[in-house]
């Protein structure tokens, strides 16, 4: 099984150099918001599956992260998301509004 690891910070997607795709197994809207001068954000749970570009095995993460309110509904099991991610932590940050890379 692989290994799960669990964010409890949004990440910034400009802060990993390797862009990936992954599947999104489960998202689960806290209910929480955040508002500023560009919208309002939903903070929603996710577990994603994250297929490295360059690594033949698939990792599983969790992670908690703003997303815009207006894409919440985009946001379904089995759809493919840009993430953006650290090899060597596998932390993953996911790049709303972007389409996932080609595989």
């Amino acid at each position: 099984m692989s290994r799960v690891s669990v964010r409890s910070r949004p990440l910034r997607a400009d802060w990993y150099s390797m862009a990936s795709r992954s599947s999104l197994m489960r998202l689960v809207d806290s209910g929480q918001r955040r508002s500023d001068e560009a919208g309002t954000w939903a903070i929603a749970k996710l577990h994603l599956r994250v297929q490295p570009p360059e690594v033949a095995e698939a990792f599983d993460v969790n992670q908690t992260t703003p997303i815009p309110l207006a894409e919440l509904p985009d946001y379904a099991a089995g759809k493919t998301l840009a993430v953006r991610f650290d090899p060597a932590s596998r932390e993953v940050a996911v790049e709303c509004g972007m389409k996932a890379p080609a595989p």
